[in-house]
């Protein structure tokens, strides 16, 4: 390569390339029946623009000049990769009081709807879009009340979704209109009735785009119940915000049902369940019910041995008795597991045990009530009527006072010890 080679770019023209610095090929862009606003597409140094004006009945009005001023002081400060870029208000010649906008390369919602372009997927990154943006303008304690498929462009390239037209927005700056505002059918009722707004009034509209993407997508049943939520009548039965009514799109709906079966799973597995239910293991004439009726019989046998009788000894301590019953529990435990063996994972099993359970707490409460009983006796045989009234009112005291204990060391026992020897 020689030293004066020129590998340098530039345009291949015999002038400089030169830009204007002013608003040029000024052209209307969308003009819609309805509304004060009128588009237009321009250039400026290079690059294409959007100019928001008044159509020329409304541009000499102070309401409506208003009213575009105060769409742009709103969106003006806010940026997000999925809103549109409000630049400069200006006031051109062609177009009288403007908002200078970003032109975004793009179809509006609507337009894919019609052609059927939305698939599965861009239904899902379009709806998480929307409800990212939307938090984000709740959160700057913006309302933007009139989100539709019209107000969404979605972008050639990488389908990404663009939240635009902030005509009917409301902040804390502003006081809201008198009467109703919104567009038919993806407005909130009370937006509608009575122009009053919240952000329940955008997860509205926004439930009723899920639907649409929905049923155009065919997305899972999941987005047409959160959706139903968010097109509640009520205010109060809504999504309380946008990440909230998220969260519930993301939730698994299946996933504690899943967990809950593989984790029945686990435990028949550790429990030898599958071995148990296998022909080698189990003679095929034992029948589950001969095991429960069996065992009903035998736990019966062992209650009326333990059967307390009237005559009870209150030298004995009351503990000696909780002692008895933890043998009787023992004997109870032992019985169930042998007449079952690997049939501990059966209906019957859980009956036999909850049975066994009942009838100790019985016994026990009966030997309490019957060991109280022999104390008052006891008493009333040592002292009459005729002992000395304040002996009498001493030892009555001492009686109730041991009745009392009794009865706490019954209850107390019960819970140390029965359940968990029954069920652990």
């Amino acid at each position: 390569m020689t030293p004066d080679t020129d590998t340098s770019s530039e345009f291949i023209t015999g002038n400089y390339l030169r830009f204007s610095d002013t608003f040029c090929n000024i052209r209307e862009f969308q003009n819609s029946s309805g509304g004060y606003a009128l588009l237009y597409s321009a250039h400026k140094e290079g690059r294409m623009f959007i100019l928001k004006g008044l159509k020329p009945a409304y541009q000499n009005n102070p309401v409506y000049i208003t009213l575009l001023r105060k769409e742009y002081e709103i969106a003006y400060p806010l940026d997000h990769p999925s809103l549109y870029k409000a630049i400069a208000f200006e006031n051109i010649e062609k177009t009288g009081p403007c908002i200078v906008l970003e032109f975004i390369d793009g179809l509006s919602l609507r337009d894919m709807l019609l052609q059927n372009r939305i698939t599965t997927n861009i239904a899902v990154k379009l709806i998480r879009e929307l409800i990212d943006v939307t938090t984000y303008l709740h959160r700057h304690q913006v309302i933007h009340r009139d989100i539709k498929p019209e107000n969404i462009i979605v972008t050639h390239q990488g389908n990404h979704l663009k939240l635009i037209d902030f005509g009917l927005a409301n902040n804390d700056s502003y006081k809201p209109g008198p009467g109703g505002v919104g567009s038919k059918h993806y407005a909130a009722p009370e937006l509608l009735e009575k122009g009053r707004s919240s952000p329940q009034s955008d997860i509205y509209s926004i439930g009723i785009i899920i639907k649409e993407l929905a049923h155009n997508a065919k997305l899972p049943k999941t987005y047409n119940r959160v959706a139903r939520k968010a097109t509640a009548p009520s205010v109060e039965k809504r999504h309380i915000s946008t990440e909230h009514l998220k969260k519930e799109l993301e939730r698994k709906p299946y996933f504690s049902i899943v967990f809950t079966i593989c984790l029945a799973f686990l435990i028949l597995v550790s429990s030898g369940y599958f071995i148990s239910i296998s022909p080698k293991q189990q003679p095929e004439s034992k029948n589950i019910q001969d095991i429960y009726y069996n065992c009903y019989l035998k736990i019966d046998s062992l209650l009326k041995n333990a059967e307390i009788t009237p005559g009870i000894d209150i030298s004995r301590p009351f503990y000696d008795f909780q002692k008895d019953s933890v043998t009787l529990i023992r004997k109870f435990s032992e019985t169930i597991e042998n007449e079952y063996g690997t049939y501990r994972t059966s209906l019957e099993y859980k009956k036999s045990l909850r049975w066994a359970r009942q009838c100790l707490q019985k016994w026990l409460d009966d030997s309490r009530r019957q060991y109280a009983s022999s104390l008052k006796a006891a008493v009333i045989k040592h002292f009459d009527s005729k002992a000395n009234p304040l002996s009498w009112t001493v030892i009555r005291q001492q009686y109730i006072d041991r009745f009392g204990s009794i009865a706490r060391q019954n209850t107390e026992f019960i819970e140390r010890h029965t359940l968990s020897l029954i069920y652990g």
